[in-house]
């Protein structure tokens, strides 16, 4: 049965619209990075018996001087033999989402109650590429010692259009500077232009 003359504009347009779809994909894998290996967890293998948990240390997490305002925190557990026991992140600025939001760090010292004095790990002009709002850190350290921080950066169209990047510490000593971190990359996770991801 053949298809009628009135059908064929609509077949047409159909199969442009269905091949269009497939280029766009095909570009957006064609831009994405090669992908990171994945994560190592390092996990004791003695551990037949469940463990307890033991407090190391306490203490209270200064704010940057001037801020009133924190959200989303994160404590990273620091590897053996580290002389930090603990670090924590977070974002710090006089409102969520305000123009002047950075993510703060501070550690804590190993065998110790004392914390750093808060620094800013991160701020919009460290990302290199036009970021509005900044928020919700994640770290990770890997199994080279060094810290990773996926946060989430947002553009024109607020948190609906937001994107996560990953930051990696520049060198050992970069971890105890402000703004020591680097973009490794921005995550592809959408072939949606990468947007309206949060962590």
């Amino acid at each position: 049965m053949r298809p009628s003359a009135d059908s064929l504009p609509r077949i047409r347009r159909s199969l442009i619209a269905g091949l269009a779809c497939c280029a766009l994909v095909a570009v957006e894998l064609g831009w994405r990075d090669d992908p990171l290996p994945p994560a190592q967890a390092l996990v004791h293998a003695a551990a037949a018996t469940p463990s307890q948990l033991v407090r190391t240390g306490q203490g209270h997490i200064p704010m940057p001087e001037g801020d009133p305002s924190a959200h989303a925190a994160d404590l990273l557990v620091m590897p053996e033999g580290h002389p930090w026991s603990l670090m924590a992140f977070w974002f710090s600025g006089s409102r969520e989402a305000a123009p002047d939001v950075q993510i703060a760090s501070a550690h804590l010292v190993r065998g110790s109650d004392s914390w750093s004095p808060a620094r800013y790990a991160v701020g919009r002009q460290d990302l290199g590429f036009g970021t509005t709002r900044l928020g919700n850190p994640v770290s990770w350290v890997d199994n080279k010692g060094r810290v990773h921080l996926f946060v989430v950066a947002t553009g024109l169209g607020g948190w609906a259009a937001a994107r996560i990047v990953h930051l990696r510490q520049r060198d050992a000593q970069s971890i105890a500077q402000p703004h020591g971190f680097e973009v490794q990359q921005v995550l592809p996770l959408s072939w949606l232009w990468n947007y309206s991801h949060l962590i």
